[in-house]
């Protein structure tokens, strides 16, 4: 929460104020552990300039497939296990 002048000046001017600081106030950010699951590949076959909706919905399918299992494998390890991946 910025102080109060700093919201009356960034209304005033219609401008968003952030406010940023790291390690020692200074603009160099916090060491933040980065944790991330790849995936299989997904082969695409050949290039296709022109695929047809069949085709471009089948690789969605795959790749949402794929996503969500790559989810349900490792949200445990990220301390997810109760959530479940909806895609809409």
């Amino acid at each position: 929460q910025l102080p109060s002048a700093v919201e009356a000046l960034s209304n005033m001017l219609h401008v968003s104020l952030v406010a940023f600081w790291g390690r020692l106030g200074s603009l160099v950010p916090f060491q933040v552990p980065l944790t991330y699951a790849i995936g299989n590949a997904i082969d695409t076959g050949r290039p296709n300039l022109n695929p047809t909706e069949a085709q471009v919905d089948a690789l969605h399918a795959l790749f949402c497939a794929e996503l969500k299992r790559i989810f349900d494998d490792h949200k445990g390890g990220y301390g997810w296990g109760h959530k479940e991946l909806v895609l809409v």
